[in-house]
C-alpha cells in the first residue's frame, strides 16, 4: 500500500512489518518480508536479522535460525549478545532440546569476545538445566555477570 501512494518504504518500515510477524510467532512470514526487503534493494540491518532470528528461536527452530544467521553474516553483520542469546534460546525451545549445542554456542560467544548477559545465562539454564548452567558459569569464569548486565 505504501508503494501505491508513492511512498518508498525504508528499513524502518520493513522492520515494523518483520517485527509484527515475529511477534505473531510467524517466523516464516518475517523471513518472507526479509526477502521482500532485499528484493526492493532495502538493506536489512542487525535489528532486522535479530528479529527474524529471535522469531525462529521462540518456536525452537535452530536450523532455520542458522540459515538466517548465514544471511546475516553474508550481509557483513557479526552476532551480538541478542543474536547469541537467541541461538541459545533456540536450543532450549527445540524439541528435543539441544543442550550440547547451547554449550558450544556460549563458548563460541566468549571466544568472539561477547559477554553474556543475565538473559543469555537464563536461556542457557533453560537449555542445559540450572545445575549445568551454574557449573558452566564457574568453569567459564562468568561469576561477574551482574544484575545490570543487560536483559
Amino acid at each position: 500500500r505504501m508503494q501505491d501512494d508513492s511512498l518508498v518504504p525504508d528499513v524502518v518500515s520493513y522492520n515494523a512489518i518483520v517485527n509484527s510477524h515475529a511477534k505473531a510467532e510467524d517466523p516464516s512470514g518475517a523471513g518472507k518480508w526479509l526477502d521482500r526487503m532485499e528484493q526492493a534493494a532495502v538493506s536489512p540491518n542487525i535489528i532486522t536479522f535479530n528479529t527474524v532470528i529471535g522469531a525462529y528461536a521462540r518456536i525452537g527452530d535452530p536450523d532455520s535460525l542458522a540459515s538466517v544467521l548465514d544471511r546475516m553474516s553474508q550481509a557483513g553483520f557479526e552476532p551480538n549478545f541478542v543474536t547469541w542469546t537467541s541461538m541459545i534460546s533456540a536450543c532450549a525451545n527445540s524439541c528435543p532440546q539441544r543442550p550440547a549445542a547451547a554449550e558450544r554456542i556460549i563458548k563460541q560467544m566468549l571466544q568472539q569476545g561477547e559477554r553474556p548477559t543475565r538473559s543469555t545465562l537464563k536461556a542457557l539454564a533453560h537449555a542445559v538445566g540450572w545445575r549445568r548452567r551454574n557449573e558452566l558459569v564457574k568453569d567459564l569464569g562468568l561469576k561477574n555477570v551482574s544484575e545490570g548486565d543487560g536483559g
